[in-house]
C-alpha cells in the first residue's frame, strides 16, 4: 500500500507555502553551516524534514533555491 503525502495545512495552497518556507529556512541554515559550494539539496531536505525528491516539486536545482531565498 502506498502512503499518501501529509497535507499540513487547511488547503493545498497553504500547505505549499508552508513547505516552501521550510525549504527556504533550511536552505539558509545549511548555507550558514556548510556554505553554498558544499550545500546539497539532500542536506536541505533533511533539515526541512521532507524527502529530497519533494524539493524538486518546488525547484530544479540549488541555484533556483538560492534565487528564491535571496528574493524572499
Amino acid at each position: 500500500m502506498v502512503a499518501m503525502p501529509r497535507i499540513e495545512a487547511a488547503t493545498l495552497a497553504e500547505h505549499h507555502e508552508l513547505v516552501l518556507g521550510r525549504i527556504l529556512d533550511a536552505f539558509g541554515a545549511e548555507m550558514s553551516a556548510a556554505g553554498f559550494t558544499d550545500l546539497t539539496l539532500a542536506m536541505v531536505a533533511k533539515r526541512a524534514g521532507i524527502a529530497r525528491a519533494t524539493i524538486y516539486n518546488y525547484f530544479s536545482d540549488k541555484f533556483e533555491v538560492l534565487l528564491a531565498y535571496v528574493e524572499r
